[in-house]
């Protein structure tokens, strides 16, 4: 399991945040509480069996016609990945999906038509990790569509390589009881562009934490969002913004 400490953002300050664990390990993290503060808005009472150890199912899904899918287990996962959890939530999430399914984009692929992706939480308790690889000089738009009535812990990666352009649209269209957190990373190459638009209009919970990182110089990410939220409803996002190169 990996394991690393990201210090304050800014060291030394008095309202620096303190640092952040990121590991792929559960005992690594303490589950999320009231008093941390990057859970402190969220009804913690409501998520249910996703703060408990209990392992969920795999989503049922389909992919439309421009990618390549196919499943990595959790030993190839764990080669190939680049995303490691901040939060004990994610970290369950990863161990307990056990694999990834990957969504291959070809490299120098173009389309006017999205390519449409559609994950169904059809379980009562879901833990999953899709992967969306982007090959260079691409230029695709994909959608995304997130439905189901069970709750879930769902990890969406995100490589756009060199000089790709990646417009990816998150629908989270689920029902009105459920309950969602999604853990996520985009990573960006060299003269990569990124547009992503996450629009929540379902679910009892439904809690997004995107981290974008900079790997390669040139690179552009545009981060957008979309609330439909009613009555006992809580709709909760989280970007951050890492830059690794200048």
């Amino acid at each position: 399991m990996s394991t690393a400490t990201v210090p304050p953002l800014v060291a030394g300050s008095a309202d620096a945040r303190p640092p952040v664990i990121r590991s792929r390990d559960p005992r690594a993290h303490s589950r999320p509480t009231s008093r941390d503060e990057g859970w402190r808005y969220l009804p913690l009472a409501r998520l249910g069996a996703l703060l408990t150890d209990a392992p969920g199912s795999p989503v049922a899904g389909s992919a439309g016609e421009g990618v390549i899918v196919h499943r990595l287990t959790a030993q190839q996962r764990d080669e190939g990945s680049s995303l490691i959890p901040g939060d004990w939530c994610a970290a369950h999430a990863y161990d307990a999906s056990a694999g990834a399914t990957v969504l291959e984009i070809p490299a120098e692929a173009t389309g006017s038509q999205a390519i449409p992706v559609r994950v169904a939480l059809n379980e009562a308790l879901v833990h999953d990790h899709l992967i969306v690889r982007a090959g260079a000089h691409s230029d695709t738009r994909v959608e995304l569509v997130v439905e189901g009535a069970g709750a879930a812990g769902l990890l969406l990666e995100v490589h756009v390589g060199r000089g790709a352009r990646l417009r990816l649209v998150l629908d989270v269209a689920v029902e009105a009881a459920a309950a969602l957190l999604i853990d996520g990373e985009v990573v960006l190459d060299s003269d990569a562009t990124f547009t992503g638009l996450s629009c929540q209009r379902g679910g009892a919970v439904v809690r997004t934490a995107i981290r974008v990182v900079y790997r390669g110089q040139g690179a552009r990410a545009e981060l957008l969002g979309l609330n439909v939220t009613g009555p006992g409803q809580h709709h909760e996002s989280r970007p951050l913004i890492h830059h690794t190169v200048p």
